[in-house]
């Protein structure tokens, strides 16, 4: 094992794959193994390192979370397992901080299709380490009513967030969505499961 840094924000290590484990809170979910980022780590190795941070653990237990990366962890897991990809260790960078660990993953990931659902919850997590709208916004050069926008979905509930997370509700529907009560938004998103599309109108309906 790898013992965590002493004090170095940026360190670069290189740990055994069996200390690390992926970060719930990690800000891109729903990870997948991708054969064509199989491909390219069996033909050149892992481009570009995970960035990870050190966390308490029992003796045999992950001692790293991956912060981000989760879709290149996930897959070179994947390859592992099925024995197409020898590697026993991975190389990452180390962040001792977890409020620069929230701010670098939520930044990686802005520019690379991140869901908006997953942009909020990456914001109200940097939220809840008391940074002013104003801030957040200048860190991921957005406007303090982008970052307002994207909060606001914190409203839904998780069936909700589900829903628009698998494309069966659409921006316009979920910001629609954020005036029901919670009781509502359950009950819509009991419909929308099953007709796989659930419009704005539909929401609308129930608030007027």
């Amino acid at each position: 094992a790898v013992a965590p840094p002493d004090n170095n924000d940026w360190t670069r290590l290189v740990i055994p794959v069996g200390d690390l484990v992926l970060n719930d809170t990690n800000a891109r979910k729903g990870h997948r193994p991708d054969p064509q980022l199989l491909a390219s780590i069996q033909a050149h190795g892992l481009l570009q390192p995970l960035l990870v941070q050190a966390i308490e653990a029992k003796k045999g237990e992950a001692r790293w979370q991956v912060v981000d990366g989760g879709r290149r962890f996930i897959t070179i897991l994947d390859g592992i397992k099925r024995g197409v990809l020898s590697m026993s260790a991975i190389s990452c960078r180390s962040v001792q901080s977890e409020t620069q660990a929230k701010e670098l993953s939520v930044a990686a990931n802005f520019h690379k299709a991140m869901h908006p659902m997953d942009m909020c919850e990456a914001i109200l997590e940097l939220a809840k380490t008391a940074e002013e709208e104003i801030d957040i916004a200048k860190h991921f050069n957005m406007t303090v009513l982008q970052v307002q926008k994207h909060s606001a979905l914190g409203q839904l509930v998780p069936d909700m967030r589900q829903l628009f997370r698998d494309d069966m509700m659409d921006l316009r529907a979920a910001i629609a969505a954020t005036r029901l009560s919670d009781e509502d938004q359950v009950k819509l998103a009991k419909r929308g499961r099953k007709t796989k599309d659930l419009r704005e109108w539909d929401i609308r309906q129930v608030v007027e």
